[in-house]
């Protein structure tokens, strides 16, 4: 059951509303390990998605000045096995949970210009071989369903 908040509650929350870019960080689940796994950027926001909040297992990361290159860098560092790893350092508490506060203590290295285009350029190249691996994926499921069916 999908229950609505009231109006005052959303607007008082101004830091929880997902808004375009925002990196949100799995900070809370039953088992210790899943905590910082489950990394993701909100690449757009369909227009009746727009307001929209965050629930508490979440942390909501934002880039200043919305550098997109940089945002792309610092996903895919906190999704590395380094990033991983400083995220697991940080869990605290006998239900293992990862604060804000604690996300802040993370350094995120700055690289250069030229390593933060190259870096965007092979994360867009795998990302285009993820969506046709994907594609293919699917259509064999659905050739297998159609032999089945």
């Amino acid at each position: 059951k999908v229950e609505n908040i009231t109006e005052d509650y959303f607007n008082k929350k101004e830091s929880s509303k997902i808004k375009q870019n925002d990196i949100l960080v799995l900070c809370a689940a039953h088992s210790p390990e899943q905590i910082g796994k489950k990394i993701s950027v909100i690449e757009q926001i369909e227009n009746d998605k727009g307001n929209t909040i965050t629930v508490g297992e979440l942390i909501t990361l934002r880039i200043e000045n919305n550098d997109k290159k940089y945002l792309n860098f610092t996903y895919q560092y906190l999704k590395s096995e380094y990033g991983y790893l400083q995220i697991q350092r940080l869990i605290r508490g006998i239900t293992s949970h990862l604060y804000p506060t604690d996300l802040k203590k993370i350094k995120v290295p700055y690289p250069s210009k030229d390593l933060l285009t190259k870096i965007d350029n092979i994360s867009f190249e795998i990302n285009k071989l993820r969506l046709k691996r994907d594609k293919i994926i699917q259509n064999l499921i659905n050739d297998y369903n159609e032999i089945y069916s």
